[in-house]
């Protein structure tokens, strides 16, 4: 089966699946348009006389930010990126919560505001952030 775009008066309505192309219908502004699907610099659209579909490669994209990661894991990305000194000096100023949280977590999330504000006392940016949860998860 083949894909086909349905285009009435000049307007995209819907992909339907044919083992051959339909007839146009000129009198009724019907026409039939095969798809090609590529991946490229994202587009959906006549292109000349098919109807393209182009989307980004997945492979290409980077990698997802995981949204949480063991202490473990943290650790060692801390530890490969040489911060995991000056984090653990950080934890040693910080409030009591702060240390018994770097201390006893059970886990560690991209989106806690100790996380965060530990980060930024250290002078780790949000994307080199980030990378670190890339980088643990990868642990």
């Amino acid at each position: 089966m083949n894909e086909y775009a349905l285009i009435v008066g000049g307007e995209f309505c819907e992909i339907r699946r044919y083992p051959e192309r339909p007839e146009n219908i000129p009198h009724k502004a019907i026409v039939w348009l095969p798809v090609t699907r590529e991946y490229g610099e994202p587009f959906e659209g006549v292109d000349g006389d098919a109807y393209m579909i182009r989307t980004v490669d997945p492979a290409t994209l980077p990698p997802p930010v995981p949204n949480v990661v063991s202490p473990r894991q943290a650790r060692l990305a801390l530890l490969s990126a040489g911060k995991l000194d000056a984090v653990n000096a950080a934890v040693a100023e910080a409030d009591a919560a702060t240390r018994i949280a770097w201390e006893f977590a059970t886990e560690v999330r991209r989106d806690d505001a100790g996380v965060i504000a530990l980060a930024a006392a250290i002078g780790i940016a949000e994307s080199d952030l980030d990378a670190l949860f890339i980088k643990a998860a990868q642990l």
